[in-house]
């Protein structure tokens, strides 16, 4: 009885390690092979303002504040330094509410004040990606140039503001609606890996994201004292271009 049981216990062990062994032993072999699964998370900094018609200053990237960016990926190792995949994305930024005020106040009256809303701009990507990969040091770090084309969509912020008088009372309300448009992106890139383990790396990269986007924006200008309401629909070329910075952590296979 002892003797059964002590062989089943030592099978069992036997069958929990082996696995393991096999993982580490395959992740080493496929280094550059297989597969390559990677999550990141950056800083995105907008480097101009997403539309010439909707920014306070020439100078400035508009009203979109730095946000963030978080993206999977994908991608299969075709040759020793060459790999090829899938990747999605998705960004926010805040809108710049008291800049925009600022602006706003400029053509009001001292005896009149404004209150402003809005809500952040976001972006979906989908990308093909190609990969070239190059070891620096050993097995351990790698440099990583590669190339995103594909899919961007851009949901634009959507602003209101109220002007009110010294009574509190009501002279206008206007809102901007959000749209939603695609668009053609590309987001050139350079990255670099380092092992952590055979089967794990931490990635660490710098990026330049770009799409534009042609679409029609639909504003509603209210005014309570004569009842009229103003709709205007205009065609407006936005063009994101944003720089991420960040890292992630990769799974070989």
């Amino acid at each position: 009885m002892k003797m059964y049981f002590t062989f089943d216990v030592e099978m069992k062990k036997i069958l929990l390690i082996l696995p393991i062994l096999f993982t580490f032993q395959f992740a080493q072999a496929q280094k550059f092979d297989g597969l390559r699964l990677s999550g990141i998370v950056a800083l995105s900094f907008p480097t101009e303002p997403f539309s010439q018609n909707d920014h306070p200053l020439n100078d400035t990237r508009g009203y979109a504040l730095p946000g963030l960016y978080a993206g999977v990926s994908g991608e299969i190792f075709l040759s020793k330094h060459w790999s090829f995949g899938m990747r999605g994305g998705y960004s926010i930024y805040e809108f710049n509410e008291s800049e925009y005020q600022k602006e706003l106040e400029k053509g009001i009256s001292e005896d009149h004040s404004i209150n402003v809303s809005a809500t952040p701009y976001q972006t979906l990507n989908l990308l093909g990606q190609i990969e070239f990969s190059q070891f620096l040091f050993k097995d351990k770090l790698d440099i990583n140039p590669y190339l995103g084309i594909g899919l961007g969509i851009l949901r634009t912020s959507e602003r209101s503001y109220t002007l009110t008088d010294t009574m509190d009372v009501v002279v206008e309300n206007y809102n901007r609606r959000s749209e939603v448009q695609s668009g053609f992106q590309m987001i050139p890139g350079l990255a670099f890996n380092y092992a952590i383990l055979s089967f794990l790396e931490l990635r660490v990269f710098g990026e330049y994201m770009m799409s534009d986007h042609r679409l029609t924006e639909t504003s509603t200008l209210k005014t309570p004292a004569t009842e009229t309401t103003v709709i205007r629909s205009e065609n407006v070329d936005y063009n994101l271009r944003a720089f991420n910075v960040g890292g992630g952590l990769s799974l070989r296979f």
